[in-house]
């Protein structure tokens, strides 16, 4: 998603629209699975020198879940997304973010590689939010993602998925946590337990 500077008046202009899921470029290796549309509502506000982007992103993403394994669908949303871009004097590097705050140099042979390296390719008349969005979304994903909280997850033995069907395995013989319950808690002399 790219915002050029010149369309941004003083008092600030209101984006919405959508983003593909494809700019997660996550894969099912990361417990995700798919995503839809990154639907945003932003307003952007270009004051001198500087560019402020705040607003709402969300999408529905489909997550596999650490308890069954199954795969389920949920609205994740950022409902408070800020981003904000320092922008060079002369405008010959263009944007940069204002958290990373590097040096702006004015682009030379011997430094234009390195400045490449460090912020990409870079329009001095737009900004490109793209990886601040994945970013942000990412970041509120869930960190341990259930179906449901009343989700029974798989049986330890068999696997079977306690949500669809019982199995027919024993519990365990031992409740190894009531070992602890018999423990006495002692005082020292000092008062320490």
């Amino acid at each position: 998603m790219n915002i050029k500077l010149s369309d941004v008046p003083a008092e600030g202009r209101e984006y919405s629209g959508k983003e593909p899921g494809s700019i997660f470029d996550l894969d099912s290796t990361d417990g995700f699975e798919k995503s839809g549309d990154v639907a945003y509502h932003l307003k952007a506000v270009h004051i001198p020198g500087t560019l402020y982007v705040t607003g709402q992103l969300e999408a529905e993403i489909q997550f596999r879940c650490c308890r069954c394994h199954e795969q389920f669908l949920t609205a994740v949303c950022d409902p408070e997304f800020s981003s904000s871009w320092k922008l060079s004097e002369d405008g010959s590097f263009g944007p940069v973010r204002m958290d990373e705050d590097p040096p702006v140099l004015p682009i030379t042979p011997q430094n234009s590689a390195a400045q490449a390296d460090r912020a990409g390719p870079q329009d001095p008349e737009s900004v490109d939010l793209t990886p601040d969005v994945r970013e942000s979304m990412i970041l509120v994903f869930p960190h341990y993602p259930v179906c449901s909280q009343k989700c029974k997850g798989l049986c330890a033995r068999c696997g079977t998925n306690l949500n669809r069907e019982t199995c027919d395995c024993a519990p365990p013989d031992i409740d190894r946590w009531a070992q602890l319950d018999m423990l006495e808690v002692r005082e020292d002399p000092d008062g320490r337990t």
